[in-house]
């Protein structure tokens, strides 16, 4: 194929993109109901997530299985966020509007932590900004189940510390409740259904 044809083969390909690039006037009604299933799958694994780690803690077991279920709840969370609250703008920040609509939700939700879904989503490069300031003193990397007065002093380094006493996780330094975020999602399950 010549240079002139490949020129025209790529201008009809971005015409048909254009012509199917979806925005507010022509997004699909029915779409939401791919979005709400999504919705509805990450939120009830959050619950099964939060529930099996709160029976976990409740059993005693405070084991790496278990801090593992509590990042897990929080990742679904996490999902359940970039729906609701996506970064893009156009028809991604039309969709996390409407979203909000269909489940009732207020931009206060715990849900809407951004601040969190980052920390997890971009944690390796946490884990190179750390590494780049030559960190000195005891390194935990694992997780473990202390207080999250424990990072206040400085001295020293916990990857994820779980205080399960005052309900709040810890991811390189950062402190974050998930209480809120566990009856959140769990007030979502409730909105089953909501098209």
């Amino acid at each position: 194929m010549g240079w002139c044809a490949r020129r025209t083969s790529w201008r009809g390909e971005m015409a048909d993109a254009q012509r199917h690039a979806l925005s507010e006037e022509n997004f699909p009604p029915y779409a939401f109901a791919f979005y709400c299933v999504a919705i509805d799958e990450a939120a009830n694994l959050a619950v099964r997530s939060f529930m099996e780690f709160s029976e976990a803690v409740a059993d005693g077991d405070f084991s790496e299985e278990t801090a593992g279920l509590l990042h897990q709840a929080i990742n679904h969370c996490a999902a359940i966020s970039r729906f609701l609250w996506p970064a893009k703008r156009g028809v991604a920040a039309f969709r996390g509007a409407r979203l909000r609509e269909i489940y009732q939700l207020e931009i206060e939700s715990p849900l809407n932590n951004r601040s969190l879904r980052n920390h997890l989503e971009h944690l390796d490069e946490k884990i190179d900004d750390w590494l780049s300031e030559n960190p000195v003193g005891p390194i935990v990397p694992g997780p473990i189940f202390a207080s999250h007065t424990i990072i206040d002093d400085g001295f020293g380094h916990a990857f994820k510390v779980i205080d399960v006493n005052d309900e709040i996780y810890v991811v390189m330094g950062k402190k974050f409740e998930f209480a809120r975020l566990s009856v959140a999602v769990a007030e979502l399950c409730l909105k089953a259904d909501p098209i």
